[in-house]
């Protein structure tokens, strides 16, 4: 009797306690809080990211521009990676394009059972003559070849029991690998070029520790259990895979020294270990002394090197992630700082990593003397140099559509144009006659501001409906672009910001504007490039 009494109190407590869900108002607002990121974004990223601007500047280099590719579905007979290869493929291809403009994808819409708005439009409009889709000059074709799970695994497990209790360890290792095969056709014969391919195979593995353990006391029981698990997915695998393959189809394709690119010390695993644990043995304040002076030496900051975290620094910080393709939040992460070191570090003959001697010295603890010598990074990332203990320089890099320089009248001008990190950008160009124009900004391209790897291209989009550049007689013309950290037009004349591409009244020549420049903010502040471009008949 007594329980049925107990069981009858519970639901009459229960069924007096009805509830509706305005009656948790506050627990529910509370999922605003918790339905937000915990972590900020990261860009995806792989050991061989930087060898894809490695291969933008190689293109850059050899004076390929606008060659239009696409690509076919990339097979996965396994079922088991699960990604978008081609879409990944397509990135690769965007990032070894920002500088040198190398490549145009063509975007490959087949699905017929998935129309899109992009799609239906798109089939309309060619269907009716109002757009133009031209064809890709090559295009990438492969498959992810096989993905065979288990291929090795290492297993250690240790128990000991005894009246009372039961204590187990156990750790294992499982290996995976991945293929990825792929090709270069030429489009218009759909035929592939002679060993212009890339196969490769990268090993994925998972790696688990666990302990269990159990206490008996009379009749009575506990037992827990701890485990950790580490598992190197396959999505990332495949990201590594297509990285490291364009790098070497590209470079083949192109016939340029892509392996220059893939040999760089930073694709080594254990120099992402090394660098993990020289972020985690700092103390913060150390930390953020070592982004204070390596932002400094890279032309970002200008603060002390103090190992406080001010409004500048941060904004330093989120000045470097936009110019390197890193989600700009203006705080010190990892991946900011392996960025930042990764080109001040190489490998010597007996395999050991070595650091410049101001990174040493600001992990060590003690003042950099920036006279001892830092490396200033190649174009590869390896060359060993003495730096001097100014920032480095700000360099702008023009590039004509041709790289002879050379044109006939009547042909049109495109530039492309980049700075070595985000600045104010301005061109000018001094014509046959000897006027000269401001040509960027200019009405139709109106942000002066770029950042660093983001090609303008003059006249570029603004060329279909705006205006365009024309040799109208034969002769020499000249282009100089000029690069500031700060706004060069504050302090010039009125009368040479003309954004209308209309002469500059008084003005025959460029040196006026370059020597300004260099008196207005000196010759370390400011980054100049002049060219020469000829016509003939």
């Amino acid at each position: 009797m007594r329980h049925t009494l107990t069981v009858v109190a519970i639901a009459g407590i229960l069924g007096g306690c009805a509830t509706t869900t305005r009656d948790h108002k506050a627990f529910i607002e509370k999922s605003y809080t918790e339905a937000t990121a915990v972590v900020a974004p990261v860009r995806a990223q792989t050991n061989f990211s930087h060898a894809l601007v490695c291969m933008d500047r190689m293109l850059k280099d050899a004076g390929i521009r606008d060659v239009h590719i696409s690509s076919k579905y990339f097979a996965d007979p396994s079922g088991k990676a699960g990604t978008a290869t081609d879409q990944i493929v397509a990135t690769a291809l965007s990032e070894m394009s920002v500088e040198s403009h190398a490549f145009r994808w063509v975007e490959n819409e087949v699905d017929q059972l998935r129309q899109d708005t992009v799609q239906s439009l798109g089939q309309m409009l060619i269907n009716g003559d109002g757009m133009t889709v031209r064809a890709p000059d090559i295009y990438v074709h492969g498959a992810i070849s096989y993905v065979d799970q288990n291929v090795a695994s290492n297993r250690k497990s240790l128990g000991l029991s005894g009246p009372s209790f039961d204590v187990g360890v156990d750790r294992d290792v499982i290996v995976s690998q991945v293929s990825l095969d792929m090709r270069l056709g030429e489009f218009r014969t759909k035929s592939m070029y002679p060993g212009v391919h890339s196969s490769n195979t990268l090993a994925a593995a998972k790696a688990g520790a666990g302990k269990d353990v159990g206490a008996k006391i009379s009749k009575y029981g506990v037992t827990f259990a701890v485990g950790t698990d580490f598992t190197n997915g396959t999505g990332a695998a495949v990201r590594t895979l297509v990285e490291f393959g364009m790098v070497e189809l590209i470079g083949k394709w192109a016939r340029v020294p892509y392996w220059k690119c893939l040999a760089v010390d930073q694709a080594h695993p254990e120099f992402q270990r090394e660098l993990s644990d020289w972020h985690s043995r700092l103390p913060a304040a150390q930390r953020i002394k070592v982004m204070q002076a390596g932002l400094a030496h890279a032309g970002y900051y200008r603060g002390p090197v103090d190992g406080r975290e001010t409004l500048e620094l941060r904004e330093a910080i989120a000045q470097f992630q936009a110019d390197k393709s890193i989600a700009p939040t203006g705080t010190a992460t990892f991946q900011v700082y392996e960025v930042l070191v990764r080109d001040y570090v190489v490998v010597d003959s007996d395999g050991r990593f070595v650091r410049a001697e101001w990174l040493k010295a600001l992990h060590e603890g003690s003042r950099p003397n920036f006279r001892l010598g830092a490396w200033q990074p190649s174009e590869s990332g390896l060359a060993p140099q003495q730096a001097p203990e100014r920032p480095l320089p700000l360099s702008v890099n023009v590039m004509p559509s041709r790289p002879d320089r050379t044109y006939r009248v009547g042909d049109l001008i495109d530039l492309a144009v980049s700075v070595s990190r985000g600045s104010y950008l301005r061109c000018y160009l001094q014509d046959v006659e000897r006027r000269v124009a401001q040509i960027y900004p200019n009405r139709f391209q109106t942000n002066d501001f770029v950042p660093a790897r983001r090609a303008v291209r003059i006249p570029g989009d603004a060329g279909v409906s705006g205006f365009v550049l024309e040799f109208e007689k034969e002769g020499v013309e000249r282009v100089l672009c000029l690069a500031s950290d700060s706004d060069l037009s504050v302090a010039m004349p009125a009368a040479w910001k003309l954004s209308s591409l209309s002469p500059i009244a008084g003005l025959r020549s460029l040196d006026p504007i370059e020597q300004f420049a260099v008196n207005a903010l000196g010759p370390g502040r400011v980054g100049i490039a002049t060219i020469e471009l000829r016509a003939r008949k």
